[in-house]
């Protein structure tokens, strides 16, 4: 789990100092994480959409999702201007825009399923 999360943390701290190091100034090299989280936010209402189409399947949906953006981050070494790394923001923001409300969900039905289990066996 650790290491799924910090494939999505590390571009938020790698994207600035990629672009101070192509001599961008620090406000632009700043912005990219805005491309990133904006892409995200358009991404969660267009995703959340496609994952309650009874033909796709909510864990097929980020499974796809999570390989198209280590497949981008593959690719991101040769990403060596500042529109390409803003190009890179902004479709890695997409594609990891389900992440953090399924994370979140994953998490909850973990917590349910293991505190009704507890309490089922305390009846």
């Amino acid at each position: 789990m650790f290491v799924s999360v910090s494939g999505y943390i590390i571009p938020l701290s790698q994207l600035p100092r990629r672009a101070m190091a192509m001599n961008e100034t620090h406000e632009k090299s700043e912005f990219l994480i805005s491309y990133l989280w904006v892409a995200s936010m358009i991404a969660r209402p267009i995703l959340g959409w496609l994952a309650d189409r009874p033909l796709i399947s909510c864990v097929h949906l980020n499974n796809v999702l999570v390989l198209l953006a280590g497949v981008i981050s593959l690719f991101s070494p040769y990403y060596d201007n500042y529109g390409a790394l803003g190009f890179y923001a902004a479709v890695f923001g997409f594609f990891t825009g389900n992440f953090w409300f399924s994370f979140f969900n994953w998490l909850l039905l973990i917590f349910i399923k293991n505190v009704c289990l507890f309490a089922f066996y305390l009846c």
